[in-house]
Order: C-alpha cells, then sequence, then structure tokens
C-alpha cells in the first residue's frame, strides 16, 4: 500500500500572501482629472517626465482599490496625504524668497520676507504643502510663543518691522494642499495664499486678520494686492473642513469651488467668488470679457457633507449660464447669493436675511426665512418641487 501523501506543501503553494500597501510598494500623486491626491503603484506616473526605476526589480501585486477609496473619501490617515513640503521658489527674486527652517518641535517655520513700504510681505513658493502637524509662519521680530510650535527666534528679515499683510504665491503644476493650521507667530496679519494650480483645503490659519485663498495669481500694483483667478485653477474644501472662526474676514477666489466639508466662519463674513474675475484690494470685482476654452457644470458644488456657516455669506458668480449645486447645510445671518446661472438646492439654507438673484432657482431641499427681515428672490425661472420647502410666504418674486 502507497504511502499517503500530505497536502501540507499543496497549502502552502496555493496560499497567496497579501501585499501591504504601507511598506514602500505605493505612492500618492495628484490626479488632475480627480482634483485630488490619490495612491498609484510605486512606479507609476504622475503629470511629468518618466521616473528611472530599478526594471530588473519584480512588480509586486497590489489591490489598491481600497486605498483610493479611502483618499478620495477623505477616511485615509494623514500619512498617506502629503506631508509637509514647503520650497521657496529658485527662479523668485532674492528679496521674494522666504527662508524655510523648523521649530523645536519639528514644524515648518517660514521666516517671510521684508515687507515692502506698504507692509506687504511677498513671498514666492514652488512647493507649498502642510500637513496635518501644521507650520509657523514667523512675523515676529523677537522671540515669540505660539501656540502650535513652542517659542520661535525673532526672523532676521523683519528688523525694519513686520507685515500687515503676507503673500504667499505658489508656481506649481498641482494644488497647494492646506492639511491643518498655519499660526502666525507674532504681529497678527492679513494673509494671502495664491496657486493658479488650486488649493485643497482641510485646515485654516491662526492669528490670521483676513484671509484669501486665490486659484490664481496676486499682483501688486500702487501698494495694493490684485488677485486673478485661473481658468483651471479649482479650491476643494476637504472633509476637515476649513476653519475660519477666529477670521474677520475670508475670501475663496476661483472659477469653480468644490466643498465636500463644513466652512465654519461663525461671527465673520465669508465670500465665494467664482469665475473668470479679478478681485481688487477695496472689494471690487472686474469680470473678465475673455470666454474660458473649457467649460465647467458648476460654479460651487457643495455635496451633502459641506456646508457653510458664518454670520454673514456672500456667493458671487460672474460666468454665464454656470449655476450652483448645493446639497449640504447653509446657515448664516446673512446670506447674499447672485450669479447668472441656476441655483440648485437639495440642501438645507437658512437665514435671517435672504437675497437671492439667479436666472434659475430649483428648490428640492428647504429654504428657511427665520425672522421679519428681508426675503427677497429674484429669478426667471422659480421651481419649487414637491417634498421641498420654502417656509416664508413673503418671498419676493420678480
Amino acid at each position: 500500500m502507497p504511502p499517503k501523501k500530505h497536502n501540507r506543501k499543496v497549502k502552502n503553494r496555493n496560499r497567496i500572501k497579501e501585499p501591504f500597501v504601507n511598506k514602500g510598494i505605493y505612492k500618492v500623486i495628484f490626479s488632475t482629472t480627480l482634483q485630488q491626491m490619490i495612491a498609484v503603484w510605486e512606479y507609476g506616473r504622475g503629470k511629468g517626465k518618466n521616473n528611472n526605476c530599478n526594471k530588473s526589480r519584480p512588480a509586486p501585486k497590489l489591490r489598491l482599490l481600497p486605498v483610493c477609496i479611502a483618499l478620495a473619501c477623505g477616511l485615509a490617515p494623514a500619512s498617506l496625504w502629503a506631508q509637509s513640503v514647503i520650497t521657496e521658489d529658485d527662479l523668485a527674486a532674492a528679496h521674494e524668497r522666504p527662508t524655510v527652517l523648523k521649530t523645536a518641535n519639528g514644524l515648518p517655520q517660514i521666516d517671510i520676507q521684508t515687507p515692502d513700504e506698504s507692509g506687504i510681505s511677498m513671498n514666492r513658493y514652488s512647493q507649498f504643502d502642510v500637513d496635518s502637524a501644521g507650520a509657523i509662519m514667523n512675523n515676529a521680530r523677537k522671540d515669540a510663543a505660539t501656540q502650535t510650535g513652542g517659542v520661535v527666534s525673532g526672523n532676521p528679515h523683519l528688523a525694519r518691522g513686520e507685515a500687515d499683510l503676507i503673500v504667499n504665491q505658489v508656481r506649481s503644476q498641482n494644488p497647494a494642499n492646506l492639511q491643518g493650521m498655519v499660526e502666525i507667530a507674532g504681529k497678527k496679519a492679513d494673509v494671502i495664499v495664491a496657486n493658479p494650480a488650486g488649493i485643497m483645503v482641510n485646515g485654516g490659519f491662526i492669528n490670521a486678520g483676513k484671509v484669501h485663498y486665490t486659484a490664481g495669481q496676486v499682483e501688486i500694483k500702487q501698494g495694493k494686492p490684485v488677485q486673478h483667478s485661473s481658468e483651471s485653477g479649482v479650491i476643494n474644501i476637504a472633509p476637515g473642513g476649513l476653519n475660519a472662526q477666529n477670521h474677520d474676514y475670508t475670501t475663496l477666489l476661483a472659477r469653480q469651488i468644490k466643498i465636500n466639508g463644513a466652512i465654519h466662519g461663525e461671527g465673520s463674513q465669508i465670500d465665494l467668488i467664482t469665475g473668470n474675475n479679478t478681485l481688487h484690494a477695496d472689494g471690487t470685482i472686474e469680470n473678465s470679457s475673455k470666454q474660458a476654452d473649457k467649460p465647467v457644470r458648476f460654479a460651487v458644488d457643495s455635496s451633502a457633507l459641506g456646508g457653510m456657516y458664518a454670520n454673514r455669506i456672500r456667493l458671487i458668480g460672474t460666468e454665464k449660464g454656470v449655476g450652483v449645486h448645493h446639497a449640504g447645510k447653509l446657515q448664516t445671518d446673512a446670506l447674499e447669493l447672485s450669479l447668472p446661472g441656476t441655483l440648485h438646492n437639495q440642501g438645507e439654507i437658512t437665514a435671517n436675511q435672504l437675497d437671492i438673484k439667479t436666472t434659475g432657482l430649483k428648490n428640492d431641499g428647504t429654504l428657511h426665512h427665520s425672522s421679519d427681515q428681508t426675503l427677497t428672490i429674484r429669478s426667471n425661472i422659480f421651481a419649487n418641487h414637491d417634498g421641498a420647502r420654502l417656509q416664508d410666504r413673503q418671498a419676493e418674486k420678480n
């Protein structure tokens, strides 16, 4: 009788070891199609030149779908997002290149450049990515205590005085990635973060007055900042949201804004300005007559996870035929919405003072006017669908 065969080897032969995506066999790149960070195989290519790699190394088998889904939903750990990489622009003039250091506890410390006679410090970068731990923007002449970075040394660029406005202009093919809080050390200042390729926001600023997020360029004219939106740049509010609670005023300037998290600006004003525009220092909005090459579906697209909470909210769109899709929550004392397109509300809008001027209004959610103050709706087409609520019958409809 022949000896019994053991199945141990067969079982071992059929066993497949699952690869681990956290052991150096993946990398994270920015997808220009999805407008967000995604995980790919280590030798996958983003936008740019070919990667040089060891071709003799066998390609590992990956199951990256769960990681991609987590990244897309904002559920992945912070380590999968871009870590803090803040690099001054080597092509900029010396007086516009900040000095990037480390604080005692390891946070990036940006020693901003010397302000001009108008108090404006211009700082240019080739990359501006902040992770969840945050960063320090040093506007202190002498040693200063901070909430997040401990005590930081005085900035040698500020011998003539601190800045009133800190401009951060990024020159990159990828969006700036703000995944944490950026604290201004020393004197409180206004801030502009500008990048023609767009900005992803999952944090905010500490010790800032007026904060401007601009998907575009900034120039200084006669001592005043002039901001220009770019055609392709998008501002993305990630699931962690935008913290603007301690700001006096916040502006989002872009051709398109996507909101997948809450914007908190309780006690202050938030402006969302969309289209191909120039924003002047006095608040004047100048719309460009140039026709965009690629159309966009919505000027502002707020998902069910999105939300806006502030004392006053202004949403101004200038691109003809481009509307707003709102599926989240919006709560404010005063809302002003003006655009040459349709507002499609699938969420909840609550305001004491409500002023809506659109070419069309499609309400599948709730418009709640919660006081005796003015409610004005001016729209060529007003569709209040079954199940939707307009909780004020004194609406003026023109």
